[in-house]
């Protein structure tokens, strides 16, 4: 006698793809990646823009505090089909905690990246375009 064990993938962050859904409705992210610099050079980026902004905030939602726990929720498969991308992709996955982390640290924390979430946020995911007034990073004006 042979027993095979197919195992199912389960995720214990499924609330999250309503999230997801909420979060392309409203075009937030899209919005995010759009408006954001990428500061990358050369042809080492594994991810693009939208999904590594969209790990890091999906990420936060349930609790994670950082991004240490993105070794296990890049295995996730709510969370593969939430990033998108590449991790969509056969034998892809999304970012690890060290891609994670510099993008959070390098990359978003840069002064034009801050000074642009500091304006959306000021001024409401629709108006950010328009704004006349750009907030200060550090107290120093902006421009």
């Amino acid at each position: 006698m042979t027993l095979t064990v197919v195992g199912s993938k389960v995720t214990s962050d499924a609330g999250l793809l309503a999230y997801r859904e909420l979060d392309e409705a409203l075009g937030l992210t899209a919005t995010a990646g759009k408006r954001l610099e990428d500061s990358r050079t050369g042809r080492n980026t594994r991810h693009t823009l939208l999904p590594l902004i969209r790990q890091l905030i999906h990420s936060r939602l349930p609790g994670y505090e950082n991004v240490n726990d993105a070794e296990r929720l890049c295995i996730d498969e709510a969370m593969r089909h939430i990033v998108g991308g590449r991790a969509n992709q056969p034998e892809k996955m999304p970012a690890s905690s060290s891609e994670l982390g510099r993008f959070e640290t390098e990359m978003l924390a840069s002064r034009r990246n801050l000074t642009t979430l500091l304006s959306h946020a000021h001024n409401g995911p629709n108006v950010a375009s328009n704004c006349t007034r750009t907030p200060s990073v550090d107290g120093m004006a902006a421009g």
